[in-house]
């Protein structure tokens, strides 16, 4: 957790932020209900759909305070974890559909985002798992294309 939390927070930011994509449209916060519906549906996302759920799921979040657990610890997210852990609902980066996961929690769907990690010369992606019926983020990993390089993920925990 302290990869997170530390220094190395920051520089894992930047690099993150320089990720290359197509952002997410912003749009209108659309109808919640009819966003839930859509994400329980086993069809893959368009790239419209991502965009209007990305917007919802942002509203949903909105400033609300969470914490991050891996498993035996919970810690509170400062303003620059937070950014980090929310950079697929930002509209800064392109987002694709992972489709449906459950989970002992309920069901999540994956939106993924490239990323650049500090070992940059290594591709890696992020990924924020969003329970379908709140619309909160329930879930984020951060992987890297070659096995052993040091994933890691978090519980998102809301109050």
């Amino acid at each position: 957790m302290r990869r997170l939390m530390g220094n190395a927070s920051g520089a894992v930011l930047a690099a993150v932020l320089l990720a290359v994509g197509t952002p997410v449209r912003a749009q209108e916060v659309p109808n919640p209900a009819a966003v839930r519906a859509r994400l329980a549906d086993v069809t893959p996302l368009t790239t419209d759909e991502i965009g209007v759920a990305v917007e919802a799921i942002r509203a949903a979040v909105g400033q609300r305070p969470f914490r991050v657990s891996d498993g035996t610890h919970a810690a509170a997210v400062d303003d620059t974890a937070r950014a980090m852990l929310l950079l697929v609902l930002s509209g800064s980066v392109a987002v694709a559909d992972l489709g449906l996961k459950t989970t002992s929690a309920g069901t999540v769907r994956g939106l993924r985002s490239p990323a650049t990690p500090p070992r940059s010369e290594v591709a890696a992606n992020q990924i924020l798992w969003v329970d379908v019926e709140s619309l909160l983020p329930r879930r984020f990993e951060f992987l890297y294309d070659v096995p052993g390089m040091g994933d890691i993920g978090y519980d998102l925990l809301f109050d």
